[in-house]
């Protein structure tokens, strides 16, 4: 005879499986928005104290600063010039960083020579830079020499083109007209004034 399962009945007093709210997940997505805003401030906070790597001078170039002539705007390049005789041009030392980035720090002293002073002078300003002029048609080259506060010593070269001055154009011409004379002759005598007319000769009366 089969035995028939018998089914366990809950009794009367056993509380039954207490089941999670719907706010549970909600509440658990809150935290865990909170601790990644909390970690991205810690980060921010570990970035801000981690030792950054010192700003190294490793190059340098030589840039000219060039006022136009007349009401001209200046003009800016690195490496070479052009300047006509009697122009101006303003030299200072642009620094870079090993990756090619521009130097942030102090630029160390600079000195200044030129190769053929015939052709253009330099004249420190006395703020690390140099006045450079054109003396007269030629090519010469510019050097800046500095040492880095590391001992590294760098060189940098421009090159300074010189042309003729500014030719001037004949605009106009006036003619003037001065006593005309041969030379040993002598002078011309003075001209006489006019004698006086004659008076009337008054008429007879009859």
């Amino acid at each position: 005879m089969a035995h028939k399962k018998k089914q366990r009945k809950h009794p009367p007093d056993e509380p039954e499986r207490v089941k999670r709210p719907e706010s549970v997940p909600e509440e658990l997505e809150d935290i865990e928005r909170i601790d990644q805003e909390e970690l991205e401030v810690l980060e921010e906070i570990r970035d801000e104290l981690r030792p950054r790597p010192r700003a190294r001078l490793t190059s340098t170039k030589i840039q000219f600063q060039t006022r136009g002539q007349g009401q001209g705007q200046s003009m800016s390049t690195q490496g070479a010039v052009t300047l006509n005789v009697g122009q101006v041009s303003k030299a200072t030392v642009l620094g870079f960083q090993a990756d090619g980035s521009p130097f942030q720090g102090v630029i160390p002293p600079v000195s200044y020579s030129i190769d053929h002073p015939e052709v253009a002078s330099e004249t420190p300003d006395g703020a690390n830079g140099a006045d450079v002029a054109g003396l007269a048609a030629g090519l010469t080259n510019l050097t800046a020499t500095l040492t880095t506060k590391e001992g590294l010593s760098l060189t940098a070269n421009g090159t300074v083109t010189v042309t003729g001055g500014v030719t001037g154009v004949l605009a106009s011409i006036q003619i003037n007209f001065g006593d005309v004379t041969t030379p040993g002759a002598p002078a011309p005598a003075p001209t006489p004034a006019p004698a006086p007319a004659p008076e009337p000769t008054p008429t007879p009366t009859p």
